[in-house]
Order: C-alpha cells, then sequence, then structure tokens
C-alpha cells in the first residue's frame, strides 16, 4: 500500500530519533553475549536466577558482529532519511544522567520543569568481575587472530 507507505515514511522523516551508542565495544559485546546466554538482561533478574555463563569467544565475537551490523544499518537508515539522530553514549548518561536528560529536552525542544523531577531509583550496573575477565579475556583472543 503506497499512501501507506509514504505517511510512515514521512513520520519517520519528522521524527526526533536519540541513538544510544557505547563507546567500549567489546564490553557491549560482552554484555550482550552474556545476557544471550543466561536470559539475565538487567541485573535485577541476577538475584532470582542461579545461572553463570561460561566465557566464549565465539558468543562475544558474533555479538560484536551483530551490534557492527546494527550500528550500520541504522546508521544507513539515518543518512537515506536524512535524519539527524541526537547521539547519546552509555557511558556519558551513565556517568551524568542530568546532563543526558538536558541533552534530550533541548533536542526534543521542550523545557525541564524542576517542580517535576522525579528521583531516579539507584543505577545497578550488571557488570562485574566476570564481565570485566571476559573483556580481557576476549581482548587478547582478537588480538591473537587479528
Amino acid at each position: 500500500n503506497q499512501p501507506l507507505l509514504a505517511e510512515v515514511l514521512g513520520l519517520i522523516k519528522r521524527a526526533h530519533v536519540i541513538d544510544l551508542r557505547r563507546r567500549d565495544r567489546i564490553a557491549h559485546a560482552v554484555s550482550l553475549a552474556r545476557a544471550a546466554m543466561t536470559g539475565i538482561w538487567v541485573a535485577e533478574q541476577e538475584s532470582s536466577a542461579n545461572v553463570e555463563a561460561h566465557y566464549s569467544a565465539e558468543a562475544v565475537a558474533a555479538a560484536e558482529r551483530g551490534i557492527a551490523t546494527q550500528t550500520a544499518v541504522w546508521e544507513r537508515m539515518f543518512s537515506d532519511l536524512r535524519i539527524e539522530p541526537l547521539i547519546l553514549w552509555y557511558e556519558d548518561v551513565a556517568a551524568a544522567p542530568d546532563t543526558a536528560l538536558r541533552q534530550v529536552a533541548d533536542f526534543l525542544g521542550v523545557a525541564l520543569d524542576p517542580q517535576g523531577a522525579v528521583p531516579l531509583p539507584a543505577f545497578k550496573r550488571q557488570s562485574g568481575e566476570a564481565s570485566r575477565g571476559w573483556a580481557e579475556r576476549y581482548a587478547r583472543d582478537r588480538a591473537a587472530v587479528f
């Protein structure tokens, strides 16, 4: 249905897109691989599950390739549709969520009302010693291959 497609593309072209990325690609790949292997996607799930993932260079490499592919597809779509997203970096958002909130508000053209502030729950990172160990091991494995 051509009219429907044209309408949807028109909406997308007027959209405000926020693209959240992560600078540390290996940490991102490790996180994705571990979550896919265990089914644990947020830290709050860890206490209810007793699942341990065993290191797999293949799983991390597949996650890294998947992230690269998805990033390329999004970037091509943005380019094709002439969309200029607000790019936010996970590390910056985690370190300074108030700054990220102001960036998003400015991007959307909305004013923040200090009276409407809601306290955020504590941010609990899922990464830990095991994830750091995986990242270090994968970086060594990857360097040995290339």
